[in-house]
């Protein structure tokens, strides 16, 4: 990211451009909205750590078009209007917990079938208030080796209205995805 500055110091002018450090978490979640979007968006200043690359993966195997050039930090990346390009896919989404969440989530808002796998500390990780969320909005999980966790498949089957109030730390993920059901009260 580049942050241009004038100052003035003793009355003199002069122009400053300072190249800020990326984050990889503003990195994933661009990526994420990028691949949402219609049409094609160039990430400029990208971050390109374990996780990011995990995502940017991902998203190859969904099917999306991604362009990187690591040494300019870009990504291009052309998205469909929320349409997941293959209805049936495998990822594996690393140790990345913003990938984790936000891809499961993105997937429970398409239609299609997918294996979602992790690394070993993920598979550590809880995903049980998410995957019960997107089963109350009509998703099939199958988790493989414990209920809650990674691996699983992930089935797409109908949506179904949201039961009750939306919670936003258990359906934050959710949330950030083009939802095709409303809350009950409206919202």
């Amino acid at each position: 990211m580049k942050y241009n500055r004038f100052l003035a110091i003793r009355h003199i002018l002069f122009e400053l451009t300072i190249d800020a450090p990326g984050s990889k978490s503003i990195t994933n979640r661009a990526l994420m909205l990028a691949a949402l979007a219609n049409g094609e968006t160039l990430l400029k200043g990208a971050l390109f750590s374990d996780d990011s690359r995990h995502f940017l993966q991902c998203l190859k195997d969904l099917g999306f078009d991604v362009v990187v050039d690591e040494p300019a930090h870009t990504v291009r990346v052309t998205g469909l209007g929320g349409r997941i390009p293959k209805e049936t896919a495998a990822i594996n989404v690393g140790s990345a917990g913003t990938a984790a969440r936000f891809l499961t989530a993105m997937l429970g808002c398409a239609k299609g079938v997918w294996h979602l796998d992790a690394s070993e500390q993920m598979k550590k990780r809880p995903m049980a208030a998410l995957l019960n969320t997107l089963t109350d909005l009509g998703c099939r999980i199958d988790c493989h080796e414990k209920e809650g966790y990674f691996p699983f498949y992930h089935l797409f089957r109908r949506y179904h209205r949201f039961r009750g109030h939306c919670r936003y730390r258990r359906q934050q993920s959710v949330l950030k995805c083009p939802s095709h059901g409303r809350c009950d009260d409206g919202s």
